[in-house]
């Protein structure tokens, strides 16, 4: 059931060759770059695609019930394999005590909840397609200039004395939020 749907796209980035040695070589790497998320209904919608008997509520209703259940097991102090996907679960960040004794909950700070993933999951190279997009950085600035260039029209073509309202296409907005790490 390897059905593709789309490629995993990349980035490329200019990183330290040695993280925290200042003057390092830098080495040009891919990043990964997602450009939507899949919630939970498009999830369960997919699903029902593949020749499911239940219906897209049914399958949402399902995985709301799981996620439900994986919190409940995990606040049990049980770690829930789920299926081919992975295994979840907790881990603690704590203060030290200067002995066993002196160690209280209070130190407790954070619970964190831990996906390891299952064997199918753990390399997807071999059933990867990739595709090059530019950067976030890339995109962000190209949309500021673009809006640089717009407005420098606008101002030079004299409808800039207008009273702001005037549409300037697009959004507007600037957020540069079209593609997420």
């Amino acid at each position: 059931m390897n059905k593709t749907i789309g490629s995993i796209k990349y980035s490329l980035a200019a990183r330290s060759s040695n993280p925290g040695e200042e003057g390092a070589e830098k080495m040009i790497v891919a990043v990964a770059q997602s450009d939507e998320l899949v919630t939970t209904e498009m999830l369960a919608e997919h699903i029902a695609e593949h020749n499911s008997v239940f219906s897209p509520g049914t399958i949402f209703g399902l995985l709301k019930d799981m996620a439900a259940c994986v919190r409940e097991f995990l606040l049990a102090g049980k770690r829930v394999q789920l299926a081919d996907l992975a295994t979840v679960r907790v881990t603690l960040s704590s203060e030290g005590a200067p002995d066993a004794e002196k160690f209280t909950t209070a130190l407790i700070k954070k619970v964190n909840v831990r996906f390891a993933p299952a064997d199918k999951m753990k390399n997807l190279l071999g059933d990867a397609e990739f595709e090059h997009v530019v950067s976030l950085k890339e995109a962000a600035e190209a949309r500021k200039k673009a809006k640089q260039d717009l407005n420098s029209d606008i101002e030079a073509s004299g409808s800039g004395s207008g009273s702001g309202s005037e549409s300037q296409g697009g959004s507007g907005s600037g957020d540069p939020g079209d593609v997420t790490p």
